[in-house]
């Protein structure tokens, strides 16, 4: 028998998966990754396990694996990958029948199959094999990246705004709920690409022509719920639970475009398409727009907006065109401060404390290492849950609040004032699973100006 050569190494025999899986995370460097990954891509079998243990779009609803009491001879193959899959990403089994369900197939599987069954259902290898690399070996997006479908607002800065047309400046309600797209032809997803179980869908997509996106918002008569409530009723959703009775979904729109690509129509015929996909589904809600003639006035509106409890405003250019990536002709000003970090290690608590027996608090720091914080805004129910299973954030991008960026004790690094963890869901936060790569200290440095006019000078 031929053996193909992408299933090859140095072996003269077929790897498995875990071999191969093995053989890229073993690679030192991205361009050695890429390369090694390269030589597999025609493995169906691999493609169908990456985008299974990397796309945001498959949730196996399980936070921690259990432990295995036994060894088995089963291979890791397409039919378990299969069954496991559907099995948990479709709910069939859930809570205590899933666990049960997964601790059969550790006894069945080998240990290669097991530890492949352990890096699924955490959803990462946790060594540098990123989205994009296995996107760039197999040529095409085999796992879901949001940034190539999504457009993101700049933060101000001074060469911006002097660049900025003001001849056709308009300033937006930046809504705080939860952000979606939906369409005829795509459904309902959100920014990480995840979709809906048809029965617990929130928006009904089939009268939608084109693409619009905005933010889901949960109401209760004519109440807008806070964005906590509103966001948890919103993942139930994601999860199964339909909108409770006596609750509806408002989807606040303030983009469209023809379909899944980039679009030259200018924003503000883009603007014209969505009131007219707005006429056909109540569900759908366009968002206002102020004309403004300079920054000052762009930032008197955000003011308003802030002043009566909202989070901020967008200024946009009615001439741009929507293109994925981040925009400069969409601006945020906001002064509400997240910035995603690293969460790096469980610092320990007093030996004679409450936390003793779990950890005090995470710390997280910026992509460069030069901004650290200890954050220990967690409930007593998520900080057991993460001592038991550190690997669930550690290694992972977790979004930090914050009021001020401070320098440090030592003054080696920066840090930030009254830290606490964003991204909640039922008062627990969550890592961010659409992105890998932490802000750094010029970044989040650059968001705390944009938010409060304020350039920090730190003692570094």
């Amino acid at each position: 028998m031929t053996i193909p050569s992408h299933y090859c190494s140095e072996r003269s025999y077929p790897m498995t998966l875990y071999q191969i899986i093995t053989s890229v995370l073993e690679q030192q460097g991205n361009n050695a990754k890429l390369a090694e990954l390269k030589k597999h891509t025609g493995n169906r079998l691999l493609a169908d396990y990456l985008v299974a243990v990397m796309s945001p779009r498959i949730n196996f609803f399980v936070k921690k694996l259990p432990t295995p009491k036994a060894v088995g001879t089963r291979e890791f193959d397409e039919s378990v990958l299969t069954l496991i899959v559907d099995t948990l990403s479709n709910r069939k089994l859930t809570g205590k029948a899933a666990i049960e369900y997964l601790e059969t197939w550790q006894s069945d599987l080998n240990e290669e199959g097991q530890q492949l069954l352990a890096w699924m259902i955490d959803k990462g290898f946790r060594n540098g094999l990123g989205t994009s690399i296995v996107n760039k070996a197999f040529g095409h997006e085999l796992v879901w990246d949001s940034g190539n479908h999504y457009m993101r607002c700049s933060l101000p800065t001074p060469k911006l705004i002097e660049k900025f047309d003001w001849n056709n400046a308009t300033v937006q309600l930046k809504y705080d709920g939860a952000y979606h797209e939906a369409g005829n032809a795509i459904g309902v997803r959100t920014r990480s690409g995840n979709t809906y179980p048809d029965a617990s869908c929130p928006i009904d997509p089939t009268n939608i022509d084109g693409i619009v996106m905005g933010e889901l918002v949960v109401y209760k008569g004519d109440e807008k719920l806070d964005r906590k409530t509103s966001n948890g009723i919103v993942n139930s959703a994601l999860s199964g639970s339909p909108i409770p009775d006596g609750y509806k979904a408002v989807f606040h729109v303030w983009d469209w475009r023809p379909e899944d690509s980039d679009c030259d129509t200018p924003y503000h015929a883009r603007l014209l398409q969505l009131e007219t996909n707005a006429a056909n589904n109540p569900q759908l809600v366009v968002v206002d727009s102020i004309r403004v003639s300079s920054y000052q006035d762009a930032l008197a509106e955000a003011g308003k907006l802030i002043a009566a409890g909202e989070e901020g405003a967008i200024l946009k250019d009615i001439n741009s065109p929507w293109k994925a990536g981040t925009s400069k002709q969409q601006i945020k000003l906001k002064v509400e401060c997240d910035v995603d970090l690293l969460a790096t290690e469980l610092v320990a608590g007093d030996a004679n404390g409450k936390h003793k027996d779990t950890f005090g608090s995470i710390r997280c720091q910026t992509s460069d290492g030069k901004l650290v914080v200890d954050v220990s805004s967690i409930s007593d129910a998520q900080r057991q849950q993460i001592a038991d299973n550190p690997d669930s954030v550690i290694g992972k991008i977790v979004t930090v609040t914050f009021n001020d960026i401070i320098d440090s004790r030592s003054n080696d690094t920066a840090s930030l004032f009254l830290p606490r963890f964003g991204n909640k869901v039922n008062g627990e936060f969550t890592v961010r699973t659409d992105k890998t790569t932490a802000d750094s200290l010029e970044r989040v440095i650059d968001i705390f100006e944009a938010a409060t006019g304020i350039r920090k000078e730190l003692s570094l």
